[in-house]
């Protein structure tokens, strides 16, 4: 009778921890040994490079990375992440979520592709009843998206990533375009909204931008990363959105952070090797109106 209850006791022992523990070994081991996670959490197009539990990046922070220096940069921070070329990039985005410092273990990022396009990075919390290493843990995911060119990227983001983010309101916003077989020439106003996240040595900016007093309706919807210099940022690609009428290169920008809660950009489109393609440039003059919560 004593065998039976002993051999009962250890059963239950083993179910209990045997469906909690693992999960935590395998992320501490990918976090142990830098390795490229092979997780199966992601959707659509959407996969997955990188995870863990533990970065040396302590605040949340969500960047879109679409070239090999600006990554370098976010790398230059965290050495743990894995190294990318410049080939990745030709024919990828990449995507690089960053929970910030959790007091436990059991929390993650979920990076989810909804059928519009638009994609959703939000928070995973343990259960409540979960059992968890207790130990501070800054979680972050790193995946890809495959791309033809420099198409838009749209994020959704959640409330633990949107709490550090600051929101500019667009005062003063103008483009022009011009090319085409006629060499037409359009201007217009801009306005809308721009989401920016900092970190040092990189910084965000969200872009929702709409034209006003254009032939027809032109916008710019689009998340990407740049490296910055003090209060100077520049972001070697962005989509020109219908900004500007193909074929046309992508716009880069220069964005200056001036006194009084200010944000200055200029946008410029790249170089295109074809008689009758258009070209465009805008500035952007935005106010702060909501600052990030620490």
């Amino acid at each position: 009778m004593l065998s039976l209850k002993l051999t009962t006791v250890a059963l239950l022992t083993s179910f209990v921890f045997g469906g909690a523990m693992p999960m935590a070994c395998r992320s501490n081991s990918r976090d142990n040994k830098n390795t490229i996670s092979t997780s199966n959490d992601a959707t659509g197009d959407l996969k997955v490079i990188a995870e863990g539990s533990i970065s040396p990046i302590k605040t949340s922070f969500v960047g879109v990375f679409r070239d090999a220096e600006t990554y370098a940069a976010l790398r230059a921070q965290a050495s743990n992440l894995p190294e990318l070329k410049a080939d990745f990039f030709k024919s990828n985005v990449l995507i690089a979520a960053f929970l910030g410092e959790r007091n436990t273990g059991g929390y993650g990022i979920a990076i989810v592709q909804q059928p519009s396009g638009k994609i959703r990075i939000t928070e995973k919390a343990p259960p409540k009843d979960a059992i968890v290493n207790q130990m501070i843990t800054s979680p972050f995911k790193l995946v890809s998206l495959p791309t033809n060119g420099t198409p838009p990227v749209e994020l959704s983001l959640d409330e633990r990533f949107n709490q550090r983010a600051q929101l500019y309101r667009v005062n003063n916003g103008s483009f022009s375009v011009s090319g085409g077989f006629a060499g037409r020439t359009e201007q217009y106003k801009l306005a809308g909204k721009l989401q920016v996240m900092r970190l040092a040595g990189v910084i965000s900016v969200g872009f929702a931008m709409v034209s006003e007093g254009a032939s027809r309706e032109r916008s710019l919807r689009d998340f990407a990363t740049g490296v910055a210099s003090g209060d100077s940022v520049a972001i070697s690609r962005l989509s020109r959105g219908s900004l500007v009428d193909s074929p046309s290169g992508e716009l880069t920008v220069h964005a200056q952070f001036a006194e009084k809660n200010r944000l200055l950009i200029d946008l410029t489109t790249g170089p295109v090797m074809v008689p009758d393609g258009y070209s465009g440039k805008g500035t952007i003059e935005a106010q702060m109106v909501a600052a990030s919560a620490n």
